[in-house]
């Protein structure tokens, strides 16, 4: 008798309450969006300008999407050495 006095019942785990992980989404998904359009204001990137210069651009992203990795370019030697 003595034994079951001092020992604890156990608790069932509390569970989260609901909606609260679906809350926490909303506010990384506002915070994201301000610093994105601080880094956006603060850049001051021109989306006009942006798409009247894509030209300039589309060949630095070929570059990008099909880097040459496994095709080595010689640099600065020519393949013939010249014969006599």
């Amino acid at each position: 008798m003595g034994q079951n006095a001092t020992t604890q019942i156990p608790r069932a785990p509390e569970l989260p309450r609901p909606g609260a992980g679906a809350v926490r989404v909303l506010l990384w998904i506002i915070g994201l969006g301000i610093i994105y359009a601080y880094g956006w204001q603060v850049t001051q990137i021109n989306l006009g300008e942006l798409t009247r210069k894509a030209y300039l651009v589309a060949p630095l992203l070929g570059e990008l999407i099909r880097p040459d990795l496994l095709e080595r370019k010689v640099h600065g030697r020519s393949k013939d050495r010249g014969s006599p």
